[in-house]
């Protein structure tokens, strides 16, 4: 049994999309002002806090740091991020921050807190990032200050070998970090040209209905002999008006009026 291969003509393809180019603006367009009115209008802006800790072994404190205690410290740092966002840890961060009437007492839970902190080790280095996200800017620098004043009794109590010590102090990032409206608004304007040159890409693939003599050719492989032009049936139908002006020119006399050409009775 052979194989049947659909060849694609990159061509016909690029001469399809310049013909369809109006309708693929226009859903680019659509789909940019859909983009601009919701990362505008609907996302609310959320802003981010940051604090970096350092991850220090008890020995580091009165001896020469070794390649081994850095290994062994950069382990540390997930161990430490597990227990930063521990129940127990973030328990008391909550509450200190019902205490600070920055929630209230039936406000976020406890795993919506730990939604909102990350905890990440910077460039494979002794050094972790505290960070909190809110779409309160206030809310999200009182997160991080209450962990990094909570964590470090903890830490020292429950990992014997380790402590961490404040590198940087919560500061709130300038500008909110989502959403990222032009890169939404691009990726909005750009999906829309994409999605609508793909549909007629695959309306043309699809599409087995013959159109032109060209078409034969192709894909049944036929010479044409001839071409049978479409007329419609209103060519073919004269409009009454015009079969009686036509009518009155051909008869001999009349092209001048109905008395043309003849005796007037007084």
């Amino acid at each position: 049994m052979e194989e049947e291969y659909v060849t694609i003509d990159l061509q016909e393809i690029l001469n399809l999309l310049l013909k369809k180019i109006g309708w693929i603006i226009l859903c680019a367009a659509i789909c940019g002002i859909a983009g601009f009115v919701v990362n505008w209008y609907v996302y609310k802006p959320v802003y981010q806090a940051d604090s970096m800790l350092i991850v220090n072994t008890r020995e580091e404190q009165n001896v020469l740091i070794t390649n081994d205690q850095i290994n062994s410290a950069l382990k540390l740092v997930s161990t430490y991020e597990v227990i930063l966002k521990s129940d127990t840890v973030l328990e008391q961060v909550r509450n200190a921050l019902i205490a600070r009437e920055m929630i209230s007492s039936n406000g976020l839970s406890v795993n919506s807190i730990k939604g909102k902190i990350t905890v990440s080790p910077v460039n494979n280095t002794q050094v972790m990032r505290v960070s909190a996200q809110d779409e309160n800017p206030d809310l999200a620098m009182a997160m991080v200050d209450e962990l990094l004043t909570v964590a470090p009794s903890i830490i020292i109590r429950t990992v014997k070998a380790g402590s961490v010590e404040i590198v940087s102090f919560p500061k709130l990032q300038s500008k909110p970090v989502s959403p990222k409206k032009m890169r939404n608004l691009a990726l909005c304007i750009g999906g829309g040209a994409v999605a609508a040159a793909a549909f007629f890409i695959i309306r043309d693939l699809l599409d087995n209905t013959v159109k032109t003599d060209e078409d034969i050719r192709k894909k049944l492989g036929l010479a044409v002999l001839g071409v049978i032009p479409k007329v419609r049936e209103g060519d073919l139908n004269s409009k009454p008006d015009e079969k009686v002006r036509r009518e009155k020119i051909s008869r001999p006399g009349m092209e001048n009026g109905p008395e043309a050409g003849g005796v007037t009775n007084g």
